[in-house]
């Protein structure tokens, strides 16, 4: 168990390290945690290997193997302070694997590629398990086969979809100067630059990234500045702002993390609050509960966020209307937030926005990339990203990142523009994922129970 443990601790304070621009405490705490997870599987895999009952089964042993690292990755990025960042399958977001997940899921694509592995294992450790070997091998070629012509037949529907023209905004502010009130001058300028710049590119509707505005819309100022320019464009807009509300009992106040869409004559049409907020950065876990936890705040910059109470699907007034769900910054790593938005609400296009800002030149913005294009597979839908800074970009329900915006001398995404995208829908039926949800990751819960209790009586006896 130890022995893994440091494994996690190695892996994730190695790959989102980043997190130290954000909070110290909270990157120590939550490496700490997830490491958790690697030691169980380390224990799992040795108590399992030290069962007579098994040494004659190896295809059994691998397939539990398979089972219990995506049960645990499952667990993991579960619930109100799940953190389902870098989960094996993510490194299949380009390859041919990737579009088993219409199926599986991201954690059925976990699952092959641990069962490859274990394949190779098994057939190494025991020169005598061939057929476990030869099992994964075939699962291997069928997947690949399958992404492979599955991908081709997806990218020829899209090319002869009715298309409409989407702009993606990057302000690119650093995050020192976000919530500076000398900055808000140049914020609204460079926005406002931007936005007229894609509108004479003739597009259908405008997307901007995360509290992109330098102030909350509930802000006369504020709010006129976005009225104005929405009837100025005449484009339906799409942006990210802080949303302050004073409670009902007049008490104080409440902040939320706020997606606003807005008709291209500057009305307000709908908003959505984020409903799953980041922990140790928008909140503190527990917190509730043990208010002594606040204390935290007095050394570490940690937010005070009011987490929404509902998803909530837009329909943008272009013609024809289309139904779209906004994602706000790390929403789209939790694959039930999208399939219920695309199955019970009808979401036709999936759009993140985030703020990746604080972690500089990193590693951040693709991992968090990562997760979006399976979003997409997962259910067939478009995935507009649209970021302050880090990855603006759209992914196609084929899992492409089809256009990407990149500074046009270090081609580096962290720079301000605008890219227009041409978004073609496909009437598809819902994927077999969007309709029955993780039920692979049911499925090997089961395998471990069965395999448990098959494995356990020889060793009572």
């Amino acid at each position: 168990w130890w022995v893994s443990y440091v494994v996690g601790l190695l892996f994730f304070g190695g790959s989102i390290w980043w997190l130290i621009h954000v909070t110290a405490v909270g990157l120590i705490l939550l490496v700490l945690y997830l490491s958790f997870y690697f030691g169980c599987f380390g224990l799992f895999v040795v108590q399992l290997e030290k069962k007579q009952a098994l040494k004659s089964h190896p295809v059994l042993v691998a397939l539990l193997v398979a089972c219990c690292w995506t049960f645990l990755e499952f667990v993991r990025g579960f619930g109100g302070t799940g953190f389902g960042w870098n989960l094996l399958g993510h490194t299949q977001w380009r390859s041919p694997l990737l579009q088993l997940a219409e199926w599986v899921g991201v954690f059925g694509v976990s699952w092959l590629v641990i069962f490859v592995n274990a394949g190779f294992w098994k057939r190494f450790s025991h020169p005598k398990s061939r057929a476990t070997l030869l099992l994964a091998v075939g699962c291997l070629l069928v997947a690949t086969a399958y992404g492979e012509h599955r991908k081709a037949d997806l990218e020829t529907q899209l090319k002869q979809a009715p298309t409409h023209r989407v702009g993606l905004v990057q302000g690119n502010i650093p995050q020192a100067e976000k919530w500076n009130v000398g900055f808000s001058e140049k914020i609204q300028s460079r926005y406002t630059e931007l936005t007229l710049r894609a509108a004479q590119r003739g597009v259908d509707w405008i997307i901007w990234p995360e509290t992109a505005t330098p102030g909350s819309a509930v802000d006369v100022v504020m709010r006129g500045w976005l009225e104005g320019l929405a009837r100025q464009v005449k484009v339906p807009m799409f942006l990210g702002t802080p949303w302050i509300e004073r409670n009902k009992d007049g008490s104080g106040y409440q902040v939320f993390n706020t997606a606003l869409l807005i008709s291209k004559r500057g009305a307000f049409l709908d908003k959505y609050d984020k409903t799953h907020l980041v922990p140790f950065g928008e909140m503190i876990p527990g917190e509730r509960f043990f208010p002594i936890l606040s204390r935290m705040r007095e050394w570490a910059p940690i937010g005070e966020f009011t987490p929404g109470k509902e998803s909530k699907v837009f329909e943008v007034p272009i013609d024809p209307a289309i139904k779209v769900s906004p994602l706000i910054c790390f929403e789209d790593l939790f694959p039930a937030l999208s399939r219920e938005r695309v199955f019970l609400k009808g979401a036709q296009v999936l759009v993140t926005i985030t703020n990746d800002a604080w972690f500089g030149a990193t590693a951040a913005p693709i991992q968090h990339t990562q997760a979006s294009v399976f979003r997409a597979v997962e259910n067939r839908v478009w995935m507009l990203r649209a970021a302050n800074t880090g990855l603006t970009c759209a992914i196609n329900p084929a899992g492409r990142v089809v256009r990407q915006l990149l500074d046009p001398v270090t081609k580096r995404p962290q720079t301000a523009g605008f890219e227009v995208i041409s978004v073609g829908l496909l009437d598809l039926p819902p994927t077999f994922y969007t309709c029955v949800g993780d039920w692979f990751v049911s499925l090997c819960g089961l395998l471990l129970f069965l395999g448990r209790i098959w494995f356990w009586r020889p060793l009572r006896r």
